[in-house]
């Protein structure tokens, strides 16, 4: 969080509420669509979840209850 919120506030001003808000949103759909990160085996956030959830998927299918 400490380094988002660096990336994100420390280098910027803003005119208002309401651009901060639109920049917000676009900086938080890029931080989880788009950077990858070295945590995440070098995925998005968003696509590593998916990884997760489609192993899970994989292993819980062949289960029988």
């Amino acid at each position: 969080m400490k380094a988002f919120k660096t990336e994100f506030v420390g280098k910027r001003e803003f005119d208002g509420p309401r651009q901060l808000q639109i920049e917000l949103a676009n900086d938080i759909h890029w931080f989880n669509h788009h950077r990858v990160h070295e945590h995440f085996d070098y995925f998005s956030p968003i696509q590593f979840k998916l990884q997760h959830l489609k192993k899970l998927s994989k292993k819980y299918r062949h289960t029988p209850f």
